[in-house]
């Protein structure tokens, strides 16, 4: 037999050794070859399952190998789906703040304007109020100049000139 030639039960079971002059017992030699087989059968057999095992633990592992590439990209994926969610909201955020100064500037700025208008009006009611009381106080005294005329012009007309 050569070296790359497995060894097989059925080639243990069926070799034959040539006889030689005060030779091992043949019953001895069949009976542990015998055992030899059955053990040789039983290490093939175990090692026959144990290569399966070890196909399907490989199988397992590339499994779960995949599970946890996938769970770990998912989880990438989470991670910047939520980084990008943030900014987004910091952003969305930001500019509802800055539409909000904007329309507060403009609120602001338009309540000064009322305001200015306000005291505006409010000047030229002053005004209007004191040219009226001019004109009413020009009037009444264009009135009692008038008045005391006819009172004089009444005394001189009731009192004979002397």
């Amino acid at each position: 037999m050569d070296e790359k030639t497995k060894l097989t039960p059925v080639d243990i079971q069926h070799k034959k050794f040539g006889h030689a002059f005060r030779g091992y017992s043949e019953e001895e030699v069949d009976e542990f070859l015998d055992n030899i087989v059955s053990d040789f059968e039983e290490a093939l057999q175990k090692n026959k399952e144990l290569k399966e095992q070890i196909e399907l633990l490989k199988q397992q592992v590339e499994k779960y190998s995949d599970l946890e590439d996938s769970i770990q990209n998912t989880l990438v994926m989470a991670q910047k789906n939520a980084e990008q969610l943030l900014e987004t909201k910091k952003k969305e955020a930001g500019l509802v703040i800055k539409e909000a100064e904007v329309a507060s500037e403009k609120m602001l700025g338009e309540a000064r304007e009322k305001i200015l208008k306000i005291h505006q009006e409010i000047s030229d009611l002053k005004q209007e109020r004191n040219r009226f009381l001019l004109d009413y106080k020009t009037l009444l005294k264009s009135h009692l100049s008038h008045i005391e005329e006819l009172k004089l012009e009444e005394l001189s007309d009731n009192h004979p000139p002397q």
